[in-house]
């Protein structure tokens, strides 16, 4: 599969964004501002790129604990600010607060974790 220059800047910028939130994520972790802990992602930004570019939008995709999936949600399509906020406990993070740092939003096909509902 072949992709155009215009697909590979897109994948630079999306990896770029990775970083730059798992940075925000790292400082937001060391001033204790974050409900619970935080494994960096750095060095594996493009494995998440690289897969979500080959994903439909309706692919479920379970990740690993490697930076708790940023590396793939991001590109996947949570928000950063969903992201920053699922991880705080906030209701307006991909699953209302209720994953902590297991992010989940089942509207892009990112798994609903077992405690969590529609109903919730």
């Amino acid at each position: 599969m072949e992709f155009s220059k215009e697909q590979m800047i897109g994948f630079y910028r999306e990896m770029v964004r990775i970083r730059k939130l798992d940075e925000k994520l790292i400082e937001c972790l060391m001033e204790g501002r974050l409900l619970t802990f935080y494994h960096s992602c750095q060095g594996q930004e493009a494995p998440g790129v690289a897969l979500c570019a080959l994903l439909r939008k309706d692919d479920y995709l379970f990740y690993q604990h490697r930076g708790h999936g940023i590396n793939k949600c991001l590109p996947k399509g949570m928000s950063p600010r969903e992201i920053i906020a699922e991880h705080c406990g906030k209701t307006t993070g991909g699953a209302r607060g209720f994953a902590g740092f297991h992010y989940s939003d089942i509207r892009i096909g990112l798994p609903v974790w077992e405690g969590w509902s529609e109903g919730n």
